[in-house]
């Protein structure tokens, strides 16, 4: 098998592999919090046409709606059921794990070293994070997909252009956080074009696009009024720490992770001359600064967001997973670049670590109890279930369906008056 068709293979395998075992590690149901409850109900009220309004009639004004019409139209094909809430899941991952391996073989010069790695590193991180209506795996895939664009070929022509564009669409629309992502694409784009005047020229367009689809929908939907800026609940080192956890906890065992996070980035950075005579790589292999300034630029893009934008809970892992992914890919690029018997056991070391929670997963089962959070509580409920009216019990239904009360939250006050629509 050729080279080329070996990264095709690795990258179908990585989407399949990840997909199979998000959906695999969610067999025994899914865990389901407040924005999870909100964007399942939402996508059956699109089905049925009630417009874009939660499961107790109140339109939907705080969170986009990319990633509900995602589930609507899995939902179409499979039923309505909380085991089509995982299908549409295990195929976002799937995809992300795809989109991220193809975009880690673009860091490999010459697609002649073996990809193996990227692709494991791809799909660990991926597939580890499952968990039920998390519309993370969508704006992540979108994001990847953006990445590929532009990274792909030598020139970045027009159609890249696009194809950037609109994966940084879906992104936005998935989830809001995704607007950091969109300035941090410029580091990208002005690395890839040189010319000054034509990357801010590109740049701007591109943001200018993504912004107005943005408040254009926003607006469409009436939720011009749900944020309130300049009114963040938490202080910057609160912010700062829990994102650092958050990726720490996406690449091992605390502080392993962050350590390795530092690394790559001093590496690839400040450090690239000592790291590649360690590495056994000519020093420029290491020139992937722009990739680290750029997830380095989206994680102050999220800090910001958290400051000006009152947000129910602090930054959890799933707005920063993209940063522990890109670090693994990265990580694995280096090291497969490089020579001598260190590639091995950094290789281990890098990839082991977040395997083990995903290995124990795949092999017991996600499980979860009802918690406490921030904004309202988490459940657990089995594969069979579909939301029910609030307060009602739990019934089964003619056609074997587990009808389960669809839970109030604290911003839920009372149902709008009979017929009507969001705005």
């Amino acid at each position: 098998m050729n080279g080329r068709r070996r990264q095709r293979a690795e990258i179908l395998l990585a989407g399949l592999v990840a997909g199979l075992a998000a959906w695999w590690v969610q067999r025994r149901g899914l865990v389901l919090g407040p924005d999870a409850w909100t964007y399942w109900t939402s996508s059956i009220a699109l089905l049925e046409g009630r417009g874009f309004v939660d499961g107790h009639g109140l339109a939907v004004t705080a969170w986009p709606i990319g990633y509900p019409a995602w589930l609507m139209l899995v939902q179409a094909c499979c039923g309505v059921s909380a085991d089509a809430v995982r299908i549409a899941d295990s195929l976002s991952i799937g995809l992300l794990a795809a989109l991220a391996t193809l975009w880690g073989q673009q860091r490999l010069a010459g697609g002649t070293a073996p990809s193996w790695p990227v692709a494991v590193a791809a799909v660990v991180p991926a597939a580890a994070a499952a968990r039920g209506c998390a519309s993370e795996y969508l704006m992540l895939a979108g994001w990847f997909g953006a990445l590929c664009c532009l990274g792909g070929g030598p020139r970045l022509c027009a159609w890249r252009g696009i194809g950037a564009v609109l994966g940084l669409m879906v992104a936005v629309l998935a989830r809001h956080a995704a607007l950091a992502f969109v300035p941090a694409a410029w580091c990208l784009v002005a690395a890839r074009l040189g010319d000054r005047k034509r990357a801010a020229l590109v740049s701007a367009l591109g943001a200018l696009v993504i912004g107005c689809l943005w408040l254009g929908h926003r607006l469409a939907l009436g939720q011009q009024g749900s944020l309130v800026w300049f009114a963040g609940r938490y202080g910057l080192p609160d912010i700062v720490w829990t994102m650092l956890r958050g990726i720490d906890r996406g690449l091992g065992v605390f502080p392993f992770g962050l350590g390795w996070f530092a690394v790559i980035a001093s590496a690839v950075t400040w450090a690239r001359g000592p790291a590649a005579r360690w590495l056994g790589l000519p020093a420029e292999r290491l020139r992937h600064g722009p990739v680290v300034a750029t997830t380095l630029v989206a994680l102050v893009g999220l800090v910001v967001m958290f400051l000006v934008v009152p947000i129910a809970d602090p930054p959890r892992q799933r707005f920063v997973r993209f940063a522990s992914m890109m670090a693994m890919l990265l990580g694995s690029v280096l090291l497969v670049q490089s020579r001598g018997p260190r590639r091995a056991l950094l290789l281990v070391l890098l990839l082991v670590p977040p395997a083990l929670p995903l290995l124990r997963d795949v092999l017991q089962g996600r499980t979860g109890l009802d918690t406490t959070t921030t904004d309202g509580g988490e459940s657990f409920v089995p594969l069979d279930a579909v939301p029910g009216p609030a307060g009602s019990a739990e019934r089964r239904l003619p056609d074997g369906r587990l009808q389960v009360p669809t839970p109030r939250f604290r911003w839920q006050v009372a149902p709008p008056p009979a017929g009507s629509q969001p705005r």
